[in-house]
């Protein structure tokens, strides 16, 4: 490999360029890495929500036909059956929150990504100054 001194100036740019070539398709690399990290983490809290919703709908259902029937014997039937359905919306909200709160926007910002393209373009800076 020739010295700096010794390489033209066409072949000294042709070689930056070449280099800063690399560099973003490198960053392209881990951009779409990052990208898919933060995909992943939204698919695990939608996943959650849904299946949290899906657990309230179906097992609440069962389980609120019965506490009806057995607090109808304290309490008039529609007391007990407004009592459960303000017990298992709440009990459905703790659960949908807990998931939703995963789905953070922020979770597909490439923040690598952006740090080292600051740190590469700084470098080029100084190498080009």
């Amino acid at each position: 490999m020739e010295s700096a001194e010794s390489k033209s100036t066409p072949q000294l740019i042709r070689e930056t360029f070449g280099q800063v070539s690399d560099i973003l398709q490198k960053e392209v690399r881990l951009a779409r890495a990052e990208f898919k990290e933060g995909m992943g983490n939204i698919k695990s809290g939608l996943t959650m929500t849904v299946l949290g919703a899906a657990f309230a709908i179906s097992g609440l259902t069962v389980l609120l036909g019965g506490i009806a029937v057995g607090l109808a014997s304290v309490m008039s039937l529609w007391l007990a059956a407004v009592i459960i359905g303000v017990a298992s919306l709440l009990i459905a909200l703790i659960v949908i929150n807990m998931g939703s709160s995963r789905l953070d926007p922020g979770e597909l910002e490439p923040e690598r990504t952006e740090k080292t393209m600051s740190a590469n373009v700084k470098l080029a800076k100084e190498h080009l100054s």
